[in-house]
């Protein structure tokens, strides 16, 4: 066998194993036969491969399932193992920087918040994340960075586009500049597009092709999945309800726009509605204590 169908047999080897994987995190725990099917592999292949991944601590049986058969040996469906996959969450907002370990079951078991207190500062951004995922315990490997930025983000080349609320990163390779300061692999998107990965896999959004994820907070945007994929837009920046007006003479935005539905429909508007209005505790106003008073 020459050197190039060597080579060749890895690379399809490769591409079948993150199918597999691929189909376990958009579906949840299968059976080899229902992941040869998924990933139009025949029953044989699928068998080395999840004995692969088993081996590799990727993966594990968990116990027979009955439902649905009426005779024969009762399937033993295949899940990630706990703690495989652990990678390293990290939400930005304005004045803060929350990151936590989460595998990839969707379980999450060591978070910290550091505080941002320069966020018109990339050094001092970059420096604060380093920190926070240098945080978490160090008894699992962690195989990368995931962070969630409000803003528009060019995941391929890990540029920060735009972000009223980062705005020391905008027109900074992030991306890059955390993967040589963690020596790990860095992935950056939108924060709502984060979300709405986030329901595809372990949420909601589980097995639905299509649907949308609604984010309120700070901002308001919403993650679209489209045919099974995050649509990102042919400028990257799909999903920004939150600029949309909604009252022409509306208040200045910090988009530079007026009436746009942040400003009527967040976390901001709602802290400074309810200081207006003289309500106890307003500065730290969110949703559940807007609805408990």
């Amino acid at each position: 066998m020459t050197a190039g169908s060597l080579t060749l047999l890895r690379d399809v080897g490769s591409i079948n194993r993150s199918r597999v994987l691929q189909s376990l995190a958009a579906a949840g725990p299968a059976s080899r036969s229902d992941l040869a099917r998924r990933a139009g592999v025949t029953r044989a292949t699928i068998g080395t491969i999840v004995q692969g991944l088993i081996d590799d601590g990727l993966l594990e049986e968990l116990a027979a399932s009955t439902e649905g058969r009426s005779a024969g040996k009762p399937a033993r469906p295949v899940w990630f193992a706990p703690g495989a996959g652990s990678v390293a969450a990290v939400e930005l907002s304005g004045d803060a920087v929350r990151c936590a370990r989460v595998d990839a079951r969707g379980e999450l078991d060591a978070e910290t918040t550091l505080e941002l207190t320069r966020p018109d500062d990339v050094a001092t951004l970059t420096e604060t994340i380093v920190r926070a995922v240098g945080s978490l315990p160090d008894d699992r490997p962690l195989i990368g960075v995931g962070v969630s930025v409000p803003g528009a983000v060019d995941p391929g080349s890990g540029e920060v586009l735009g972000s009223n609320r980062l705005p020391g990163a905008v027109g900074s390779v992030l991306g890059s500049t955390l993967a040589e300061a963690t020596s790990l692999p860095v992935h950056l998107d939108h924060d709502a597009r984060a979300q709405a990965l986030a329901e595809q896999w372990f949420g909601g959004g589980r097995g639905e092709p299509t649907f949308a994820s609604v984010q309120t907070g700070e901002g308001l945007s919403v993650g679209l999945v489209l045919g099974g994929s995050i649509y990102r837009g042919p400028a990257l920046v799909a999903g920004e309800l939150g600029h949309t007006a909604v009252e022409l003479e509306g208040q200045l935005c910090r988009c530079g726009l007026r009436g746009c539905w942040e400003t009527v429909a967040s976390t901001q508007w709602l802290r400074a509605e309810a200081g207006r209005r003289g309500i106890s505790g307003a500065a730290a106003m969110d949703c559940a204590l807007a609805t408990a008073l």
